[in-house]
Order: structure tokens, then C-alpha cells, then sequence
């Protein structure tokens, strides 16, 4: 019994880490400038789509400290982003924005960065600054 009470404590620990190792893997591997390449949207007929080719390439910039810049359709828009505690949730506001936007990190590698927001997913890859 007392083994495993042991076995269950070390798990919760082992989890407990490797949660927090997440969270602050996310953090830290957002950081960079990604390019969007591509949109996919859940509704077919989403009036979304036309403005939808007139992103494709924009690029992100997201800095350490909390700050973005975007040039998306061809003007400069900075704002502010954040990652939730689990490391899953991105935040994002910016000028003229009431409130703030929600998007679930769907993968984030290295190279790649998958965002589920507004009925789309926007899939991007890492470039240099």
C-alpha cells in the first residue's frame, strides 16, 4: 500500500511538471514572426472567405514581451497577445479591438503553428525576422 501511494505521488508530481514544462514551452517557442499560408473554415459558405485570400501571407510578429505586430492587408497593426495557464489558449487585443480574441493552439512546433479562431483554422509557418 505504501508503494503505491508512493507510485500515485510521484505520477502527480511527473504530471504536475510536465504541465508546467508545457506551459512554458508554449510560451516560449510562440515567440518569432509567422507567416499565414493557408485558412480553413468550418462553414462552407462563411461570408469570412472573401477576406480570407487577402491575409494569406500576412506575417505576425510575436514578441517575448507580451507585444505583436501584424501587417495584415497591408497596414501595421500591433497589439498585445498572452498564453493561458495550461499553455493551450493565445489571447489576443489590438488597437481598435473591444475586448480580446481567443484561439486555441491546435499544434505548435518549431516550424508550425495551427490557431482554431472564429469558425477558422489558421495555419502558419515559422520565418525569419
Amino acid at each position: 500500500m505504501k508503494h503505491k501511494k508512493l507510485l500515485l505521488a510521484l505520477f502527480a508530481t511527473t504530471l504536475f511538471y510536465a504541465h508546467a514544462q508545457a506551459q512554458k514551452e508554449n510560451k516560449d517557442k510562440i515567440v518569432g514572426c509567422w507567416k499565414l499560408v493557408k485558412m480553413e473554415f468550418e462553414d462552407p459558405n462563411d461570408p469570412g472567405k472573401e477576406d480570407a485570400d487577402a491575409a494569406i501571407n500576412s506575417v505576425v510578429c510575436l514578441k517575448k514581451d507580451g507585444k505583436f505586430e501584424t501587417n495584415a492587408q497591408q497596414r501595421k497593426v500591433q497589439g498585445v497577445y498572452a498564453i493561458s495557464a495550461d499553455g493551450k489558449t493565445m489571447t489576443q487585443s489590438m488597437e481598435g479591438m473591444d475586448g480580446g480574441e481567443d484561439g486555441e493552439i491546435l499544434l505548435l512546433t518549431d516550424t508550425n503553428l495551427d490557431i482554431s479562431a472564429a469558425g477558422a483554422i489558421l495555419h502558419m509557418v515559422r520565418i525569419k525576422e
